[in-house]
């Protein structure tokens, strides 16, 4: 998967398989458009992690929470991973929290409240304003 940033007058792209991130240095409000091929669950990726964040179940920084990052890791292996430690590694240190929150009840599923959300802003998505 490859992904490119462009910044007003700059871009910048990564290759498949090379760690990479992006967040707003500023203090000011930025806007940051993505483009990811191939696309995958990109879209659904970045709706969970918003519902997770609005509902509470992050800790600071927009991480999800253990069991919430384990559910997460799994449902978009092929979208995202961290860069250490080895995804090997990861899947064995998470493996027994999926199954810890599945045992639970947990899921990524979106609460409706953050399904309304969603359905808000998708036109400004859509639209092309975002």
């Amino acid at each position: 998967m490859s992904a490119s940033l462009q910044v007003p007058k700059r871009s910048s792209s990564s290759r498949p398989a090379v760690p990479h991130d992006f967040a707003n240095a500023g203090a000011d409000t930025a806007l940051v458009r993505v483009e990811v091929r191939p696309a995958l669950k990109m879209e659904q990726l970045f709706e969970t992690a918003v519902a997770l964040a609005e509902q509470g179940r992050t800790m600071l920084g927009g991480v999800p929470k253990p069991l919430e990052l384990a559910l997460f890791t799994r449902e978009f292996e092929q979208e995202v991973q961290a860069a250490f430690p080895p995804r090997t590694i990861q899947r064995l240190a998470l493996a027994p929290l999926a199954r810890l929150g599945k045992r639970r009840g947990r899921s990524l599923g979106l609460t409706r409240k953050a399904a309304r959300r969603l359905q808000q802003i998708a036109p400004v998505v859509e639209g092309g304003r975002c």
